[in-house]
C-alpha cells in the first residue's frame, strides 16, 4: 500500500515508521495511548510481558537532518493502559538535540562512564531514567560523520519506579569497560 510509505499523506493513515515528525520530544509523551500507536504505525509489534506490562514495539525514523532519531521505540504499558515506560534503541548523527530533550524535558544529568555519554535521572538516589550513547568501535572511513547508537529508557515517575533490570545490566557491562 503506497499510503504506508509516503510521509503522511492524508494525515489520517498509518506508516511504516511513523509518518512526519515535528520533533524528537514528541515521540517522548507519556500522554500517549495504545490506538494513537496503531492509527500512526502500520505495523506495530505487539508482546504481555512477564513484569506485567505489555508493550508495542515501532520502528521510527524522526526525519532526515543529522540530529534525528532511527531505530526502534517500544511503549510499555500497564493492565490501565497507562505508559509506563518509553524504551528506545537506534542511531543518529549528532546527538546535542536528544541530549537537550532529556536535560529539559526528562531532568537528565551527565554522569561519568566509560562510554561516549551517560545521562541518568534520579528519584530517592536510583536511576529511573537514562540516556546511553556510544560511539561504534568500527568506523568507516568512508562516512562523512560519526554514527552513534543510542539507548534510552524513559520511566513515569512514581513511587518506586526503576531502570529495568536489562537496563541495569547494560549499565553494569559499561561500568566494568574500563577494568578490560
Amino acid at each position: 500500500d503506497a499510503s504506508m510509505t509516503t510521509p503522511d499523506p492524508d494525515g489520517l493513515s498509518p506508516h511504516l515508521d511513523g509518518g512526519v515528525f515535528s520533533g524528537i520530544d514528541q515521540i517522548l509523551d507519556f500522554d500517549i495511548t495504545p490506538s494513537a500507536i496503531t492509527n500512526r504505525w502500520a505495523r506495530v509489534s505487539f508482546h504481555v510481558r512477564e513484569d506485567g506490562f505489555h508493550s508495542y514495539r515501532v520502528p521510527v525514523v524522526t526525519g532526515e537532518e543529522k540530529d534525528d532519531l532511527a531505530g526502534s521505540l517500544t511503549y510499555l504499558f500497564n493492565e490501565n493502559e497507562q505508559l509506563q515506560r518509553i524504551e528506545f534503541l537506534g542511531y543518529t548523527k549528532n546527538i546535542d538535540t536528544l541530549v537537550r530533550v532529556m536535560k529539559h524535558k526528562f531532568s537528565m544529568t551527565r554522569r561519568p562512564s566509560p562510554i561516549q555519554a551517560l545521562y541518568v535521572k534520579s528519584q530517592n538516589k536510583l536511576p529511573v531514567s537514562a540516556l546511553r550513547v556510544i560511539q561504534p568501535d568500527v568506523v568507516k572511513t568512508s562516512a562523512n560523520s560519526t554514527t552513534y547508537e543510542i539507548r534510552f529508557e524513559l520511566n513515569r515517575l512514581h513511587l518506586g519506579a526503576t531502570l529495568s533490570d536489562s537496563f541495569r545490566r547494560i549499565l553494569a557491562t559499561d561500568r566494568r569497560r574500563d577494568q578490560i
